[in-house]
Protein backbone atom coordinates (compact mmCIF):
# COMPACT_ATOMS: atom_id res chain seq x y z
CA UNK A 1 0.00 0.00 0.00
CA UNK A 2 2.72 2.31 0.98
CA UNK A 3 4.62 1.53 -2.23
CA UNK A 4 1.61 2.19 -4.34
CA UNK A 5 1.00 5.46 -2.60
CA UNK A 6 4.62 6.46 -3.17
CA UNK A 7 4.30 5.57 -6.83
CA UNK A 8 1.26 7.76 -7.13
CA UNK A 9 3.04 10.63 -5.49
CA UNK A 10 6.01 10.25 -7.78
CA UNK A 11 3.74 10.12 -10.79
CA UNK A 12 2.05 13.32 -9.66
CA UNK A 13 5.37 15.05 -9.24
CA UNK A 14 6.49 13.87 -12.64
CA UNK A 15 3.28 15.10 -14.16
CA UNK A 16 3.70 18.45 -12.45
CA UNK A 17 7.24 18.72 -13.75
CA UNK A 18 6.15 17.88 -17.26
CA UNK A 19 3.44 20.56 -17.04
CA UNK A 20 5.97 23.08 -15.87
CA UNK A 21 8.26 22.21 -18.77
CA UNK A 22 5.39 22.57 -21.21
CA UNK A 23 4.54 25.88 -19.73
CA UNK A 24 8.14 27.06 -19.98
CA UNK A 25 8.29 25.93 -23.60
CA UNK A 26 5.18 27.81 -24.38
CA UNK A 27 6.54 31.00 -22.86
CA UNK A 28 9.79 30.61 -24.72
CA UNK A 29 7.88 30.31 -27.96
CA UNK A 30 5.99 33.51 -27.22
CA UNK A 31 9.24 35.34 -26.49
CA UNK A 32 10.68 34.17 -29.78
CA UNK A 33 7.58 35.35 -31.60
CA UNK A 34 7.81 38.76 -29.95
CA UNK A 35 11.49 39.04 -30.83
CA UNK A 36 10.77 37.94 -34.39
CA UNK A 37 7.96 40.49 -34.70
CA UNK A 38 10.14 43.30 -33.46
CA UNK A 39 13.02 42.54 -35.83
CA UNK A 40 11.15 43.11 -39.07
CA UNK A 41 9.95 46.50 -37.81
CA UNK A 42 13.55 47.58 -37.27
CA UNK A 43 14.44 46.29 -40.72
CA UNK A 44 11.56 48.23 -42.27
CA UNK A 45 12.63 51.51 -40.60
CA UNK A 46 16.20 51.09 -41.81
CA UNK A 47 14.96 50.36 -45.31
CA UNK A 48 12.82 53.54 -45.35
CA UNK A 49 15.72 55.78 -44.34
CA UNK A 50 17.97 54.26 -46.98
CA UNK A 51 15.29 54.87 -49.59
CA UNK A 52 14.52 58.46 -48.52
CA UNK A 53 18.11 59.69 -48.51
CA UNK A 54 18.70 59.45 -52.29
CA UNK A 55 15.23 60.90 -52.92
CA UNK A 56 16.00 63.92 -50.72
CA UNK A 57 19.35 64.35 -52.42
CA UNK A 58 17.68 64.14 -55.80
CA UNK A 59 15.07 66.74 -54.82
CA UNK A 60 17.80 69.08 -53.60
CA UNK A 61 19.65 68.64 -56.85
CA UNK A 62 16.44 69.35 -58.78
CA UNK A 63 15.91 72.57 -56.80
CA UNK A 64 19.47 73.67 -57.56
CA UNK A 65 18.95 72.92 -61.24
CA UNK A 66 15.72 74.94 -61.20
CA UNK A 67 17.54 77.91 -59.68
CA UNK A 68 20.30 77.62 -62.26
CA UNK A 69 17.70 77.42 -65.04
CA UNK A 70 15.91 80.51 -63.74
CA UNK A 71 19.20 82.41 -63.58
CA UNK A 72 20.19 81.32 -67.09
CA UNK A 73 16.70 82.25 -68.39
CA UNK A 74 16.97 85.66 -66.73
CA UNK A 75 20.38 86.24 -68.30
CA UNK A 76 19.06 85.09 -71.68
CA UNK A 77 16.10 87.50 -71.47
CA UNK A 78 18.42 90.34 -70.45
CA UNK A 79 20.80 89.62 -73.33
CA UNK A 80 17.90 89.33 -75.77
CA UNK A 81 16.49 92.66 -74.60
CA UNK A 82 19.91 94.28 -74.96
CA UNK A 83 20.24 92.76 -78.43
CA UNK A 84 16.87 94.22 -79.48
CA UNK A 85 17.92 97.62 -78.18
CA UNK A 86 21.21 97.45 -80.05
CA UNK A 87 19.40 96.42 -83.24
CA UNK A 88 16.95 99.30 -82.84
CA UNK A 89 19.83 101.74 -82.26
CA UNK A 90 21.65 100.33 -85.27
CA UNK A 91 18.56 100.67 -87.48
CA UNK A 92 18.08 104.26 -86.32
CA UNK A 93 21.75 104.91 -87.00
CA UNK A 94 21.40 103.47 -90.51
CA UNK A 95 18.33 105.60 -91.20
CA UNK A 96 20.06 108.72 -89.90
CA UNK A 97 23.16 108.05 -91.99
CA UNK A 98 21.02 107.38 -95.07
CA UNK A 99 19.09 110.62 -94.52
CA UNK A 100 22.32 112.56 -94.04
CA UNK A 101 23.70 111.00 -97.21
CA UNK A 102 20.58 111.92 -99.16
CA UNK A 103 20.62 115.45 -97.75
CA UNK A 104 24.27 115.77 -98.65
CA UNK A 105 23.57 114.62 -102.20
CA UNK A 106 20.60 117.00 -102.44
CA UNK A 107 22.36 120.05 -101.03
CA UNK A 108 25.97 119.34 -101.98
CA UNK A 109 25.79 122.05 -104.65
CA UNK A 110 23.84 124.53 -102.51
CA UNK A 111 26.80 126.85 -101.94
CA UNK A 112 27.73 126.77 -105.61
CA UNK A 113 24.18 127.54 -106.72
CA UNK A 114 23.90 130.30 -104.11
CA UNK A 115 26.97 131.91 -105.68
CA UNK A 116 25.40 131.60 -109.16
CA UNK A 117 22.19 133.42 -108.15
CA UNK A 118 23.69 136.95 -108.46
CA UNK A 119 24.68 136.05 -112.04
CA UNK A 120 21.05 135.12 -112.71
CA UNK A 121 20.02 138.47 -111.24
CA UNK A 122 22.34 140.30 -113.62
CA UNK A 123 20.95 138.40 -116.60
CA UNK A 124 17.43 139.41 -115.57
CA UNK A 125 18.42 143.06 -115.20
CA UNK A 126 20.07 143.00 -118.63
CA UNK A 127 16.93 141.56 -120.19
CA UNK A 128 14.74 144.16 -118.45
CA UNK A 129 16.65 147.21 -119.65
CA UNK A 130 17.02 145.99 -123.22
CA UNK A 131 14.63 147.84 -125.54
CA UNK A 132 15.08 145.94 -128.77
CA UNK A 133 13.95 142.38 -128.09
CA UNK A 134 14.65 141.44 -131.69
CA UNK A 135 18.31 142.28 -131.26
CA UNK A 136 20.50 139.14 -131.62
CA UNK A 137 22.45 140.21 -128.55
CA UNK A 138 19.24 140.25 -126.52
CA UNK A 139 18.26 136.82 -127.84
CA UNK A 140 21.66 135.43 -126.97
CA UNK A 141 21.41 136.69 -123.39
CA UNK A 142 17.87 135.34 -123.13
CA UNK A 143 19.00 131.91 -124.37
CA UNK A 144 21.84 131.74 -121.83
CA UNK A 145 19.47 132.86 -119.06
CA UNK A 146 16.97 130.11 -119.92
CA UNK A 147 19.76 127.54 -119.92
CA UNK A 148 20.78 128.66 -116.44
CA UNK A 149 17.18 128.40 -115.22
CA UNK A 150 16.83 124.90 -116.71
CA UNK A 151 20.01 123.76 -114.94
CA UNK A 152 18.79 125.18 -111.64
CA UNK A 153 15.43 123.44 -111.97
CA UNK A 154 17.22 120.19 -112.78
CA UNK A 155 18.93 120.44 -109.37
CA UNK A 156 15.68 121.19 -107.53
CA UNK A 157 15.93 124.98 -107.45
CA UNK A 158 12.64 126.89 -107.71
CA UNK A 159 11.66 130.54 -107.49
CA UNK A 160 9.67 131.68 -104.44
CA UNK A 161 6.34 133.30 -105.29
CA UNK A 162 6.24 136.80 -103.96
CA UNK A 163 4.23 139.57 -105.66
CA UNK A 164 0.52 139.39 -104.73
CA UNK A 165 1.19 136.78 -101.99
CA UNK A 166 0.79 137.16 -98.25
CA UNK A 167 4.01 138.13 -96.58
CA UNK A 168 5.71 135.15 -94.93
CA UNK A 169 8.88 135.88 -92.92
CA UNK A 170 10.04 132.30 -93.52
CA UNK A 171 10.46 133.04 -97.24
CA UNK A 172 10.29 136.84 -97.62
CA UNK A 173 12.34 139.71 -96.29
CA UNK A 174 10.58 143.08 -96.14
CA UNK A 175 12.93 145.90 -97.10
CA UNK A 176 10.17 148.48 -97.67
CA UNK A 177 6.58 149.06 -96.67
CA UNK A 178 3.72 151.05 -98.18
CA UNK A 179 0.18 152.00 -97.29
CA UNK A 180 -2.33 151.45 -100.07
CA UNK A 181 -6.00 151.57 -99.18
CA UNK A 182 -7.30 149.43 -102.04
CA UNK A 183 -4.77 146.65 -101.30
CA UNK A 184 -5.09 143.96 -98.67
CA UNK A 185 -3.06 144.26 -95.54
CA UNK A 186 0.26 142.35 -95.28
CA UNK A 187 0.36 141.65 -99.02
CA UNK A 188 3.52 141.86 -101.11
CA UNK A 189 3.10 144.60 -103.70
CA UNK A 190 6.59 144.57 -105.22
CA UNK A 191 9.60 142.25 -105.46
CA UNK A 192 13.11 143.73 -105.55
CA UNK A 193 15.06 140.49 -105.68
CA UNK A 194 13.89 136.95 -106.37
CA UNK A 195 14.14 134.31 -103.69
CA UNK A 196 14.93 130.66 -104.32
CA UNK A 197 14.27 127.30 -102.67
CA UNK A 198 16.37 124.18 -103.19
CA UNK A 199 14.10 121.19 -102.56
CA UNK A 200 12.77 122.06 -99.08
CA UNK A 201 15.65 124.31 -98.07
CA UNK A 202 15.76 128.09 -98.36
CA UNK A 203 18.63 129.30 -100.52
CA UNK A 204 17.79 132.98 -100.45
CA UNK A 205 14.71 134.91 -99.26
CA UNK A 206 12.84 137.29 -101.55
CA UNK A 207 13.44 141.00 -100.96
CA UNK A 208 9.98 142.58 -101.09
CA UNK A 209 7.82 145.60 -100.43
CA UNK A 210 4.81 144.94 -98.19
CA UNK A 211 1.52 146.80 -97.88
CA UNK A 212 0.79 147.77 -94.26
CA UNK A 213 -2.53 149.47 -93.59
CA UNK A 214 -2.01 151.52 -90.44
CA UNK A 215 -5.70 152.29 -89.98
CA UNK A 216 -6.39 148.59 -89.62
CA UNK A 217 -3.62 148.18 -87.10
CA UNK A 218 -4.78 151.25 -85.16
CA UNK A 219 -8.38 150.03 -85.16
CA UNK A 220 -7.35 146.59 -84.07
CA UNK A 221 -5.23 148.11 -81.31
CA UNK A 222 -8.14 150.23 -80.13
CA UNK A 223 -10.45 147.25 -80.21
CA UNK A 224 -7.99 145.21 -78.16
CA UNK A 225 -7.68 148.05 -75.65
CA UNK A 226 -11.46 148.43 -75.37
CA UNK A 227 -11.85 144.71 -74.88
CA UNK A 228 -9.23 144.80 -72.10
CA UNK A 229 -10.98 147.70 -70.38
CA UNK A 230 -14.30 145.86 -70.54
CA UNK A 231 -12.75 142.78 -68.98
CA UNK A 232 -11.27 144.84 -66.12
CA UNK A 233 -14.61 146.56 -65.48
CA UNK A 234 -16.37 143.21 -65.44
CA UNK A 235 -13.88 141.91 -62.88
CA UNK A 236 -14.47 144.96 -60.65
Amino acid sequence: MIDEKNKDDSNKINNDDSKNEDTEVKFDFLDEEESNESKPENNEETYDKDELLPILLQQEEIENLKKQLEEVTREKDDLYDRLLRKLADFNNFKKRIEKERQDYCKFANADLIRDILPIIDNFEKALMISEDKDDPFYRGIELIYKQFIDVLRKHGVEEIKAEGEQFDPSFHEAVWTAEIENQEDNVIIEEYQKGYMMHDKLLRPSLVKVNIRKNLTDDSGKNRKEAGDNEESNRD
